[in-house]
């Protein structure tokens, strides 16, 4: 059995590294892996994959821009009436969804089809990374095939309606086969804010937990009265940043340095803020790392000792940097978004602060972390590695998955043959 898979880069890249882990378990489930990725051109670097993992790059045209030939999808009544539904449902903008649906949607149904023709149906599982863009090309395949069987992951920004990633929502949901979102608050926006516009009475929704491999050993003691905190995602407004440098700059007479790993669209702007708030401060050092590979960074926990892991994203599905850090043995620190809740539980293995907490609190929390009892904080390590290890295990949840898969595909075939 082959399985096709959806990703928006990987494995071109430094992004969707959390795949890393689950490709490996693909690939030994499956008898060739075919990736279709819509990378940028201008990513050149390509990560390995096990060797019966078939990678193609969809390459965008000339044609793919805005212009009034791309219009002509606005013709299409499934469309015209997604987007007057979203404009009523969840406030979305005219001028954004013509721009999203003529560039980014339309363009993934024209590229994906064709290639996705190509697999003989009754041999194999078609898996879209992102309920998005590419889950909308799938659910368009599988609505001129109805024999493929289609599945889709859900996990933040293409899940939550705020997000304003709600296009083509009902249609998804009518065609696929199942919707998988990451954590059970995924789940719940799913029934609570889309399922009542869909008629597909038959589609599966299930969680599915992303993994991450536990490291062989810990995280070090430390060795030094500086606190290390780490803190790792992409810039951008929404990951909030500007929380943690504000919060920094209200501590005094505490030795601490801050270490950021990851790149982004506002790395410069944030990286001049923290200038403007912390050099003048000598307690406090900082450093961003930037755009890092993703072993670097579990390398880092393997060999320096952190205090303490910390995000003010104002939304979350459930991080995957969260669950690295916790399995190596490090504290973490977050507010109750999305689904933070479901990996930490406030002062059993880390700080679970409120989903509006601003820099002052978090500042309070930090203050408060670094006073805690050495033996209250070994035990919040131990309780951290242990939910880890019982909830978010590559070596459990991708072998499920994968099960999960392959039954359903089997139970399909079955219906199918039964009525017909």
């Amino acid at each position: 059995m082959d399985l096709v898979l959806l990703t928006n880069s990987f494995p071109y890249g430094n992004e969707e590294a959390f795949l890393e882990a689950e490709i490996s378990y693909l690939a030994n489930e499956f008898e060739t892996v075919y990736i279709y990725s819509f990378a940028s051109l201008q990513v050149d670097s390509i990560r390995s994959v096990p060797q019966n993992v078939k990678v193609s790059r969809v390459k965008k045209k000339e044609d793919d821009r805005l212009s009034l030939k791309n219009l002509a999808v606005f013709f299409d009544k499934s469309v015209l009436k997604d987007m007057f539904f979203c404009h009523q449902h969840y406030d979305y903008s005219y001028k954004r969804y013509v721009g999203i649906m003529s560039i980014n949607y339309d363009v993934a149904k024209k590229r994906i089809l064709p290639l996705l023709s190509k697999h003989d149906r009754k041999n194999t599982i078609f898996y879209c990374y992102w309920f998005s863009h590419l889950s909308y090309a799938l659910a368009c395949f599988k609505e001129a095939k109805d024999d493929a069987f289609c599945v889709s992951r859900a996990h933040r920004f293409d899940n939550f309606v705020d997000f304003k990633s709600c296009m083509m929502r009902s249609y998804i949901l009518n065609h696929l086969n199942a919707v998988l979102p990451i954590s059970n608050q995924g789940l719940i926006e799913i029934k609570k804010r889309m399922l009542p516009f869909s008629q597909n009475k038959n589609i599966k929704l299930a969680i599915h937990h992303l993994g991450v491999d536990l490291p062989i050993s810990s995280n070090p003691a430390s060795s030094s009265d500086v606190y290390q905190i780490v803190s790792c995602s992409y810039i951008w407004k929404i990951k909030r940043l500007d929380i943690i440098i504000d919060a920094l700059s209200l501590i005094r007479d505490v030795k601490i340095r801050w270490v950021h790993f990851g790149g982004g669209q506002e790395q410069e702007s944030v990286c001049q803020y923290a200038h403007s708030k912390l050099e003048h401060l000598s307690n406090i050092s900082y450093e961003f790392r930037g755009q890092t590979p993703h072993e670097d960074v579990l390398n880092y926990y393997e060999n320096n000792h952190v205090d303490l892991f910390i995000n003010c994203s104002d939304h979350e599905g459930i991080p995957v940097s969260i669950m690295e850090a916790m399995a190596s043995g490090v504290i973490c620190m977050a507010r109750e978004v999305g689904g933070n809740g479901e990996i930490i539980k406030n002062r059993e293995n880390g700080y679970l602060l409120s989903s509006d907490s601003d820099s002052t609190e978090f500042a309070n929390a930090i203050l408060d972390a670094i006073k805690e009892q050495e033996e209250t904080k070994n035990v919040m390590r131990i309780n951290g590695i242990k939910k880890v290890r019982e909830n978010f295990d590559s070596t459990s949840v991708y072998p499920l998955f994968c099960k999960f898969l392959k039954t359903q595909f089997q139970n399909c075939i079955t219906e199918e043959r039964k009525n017909g």
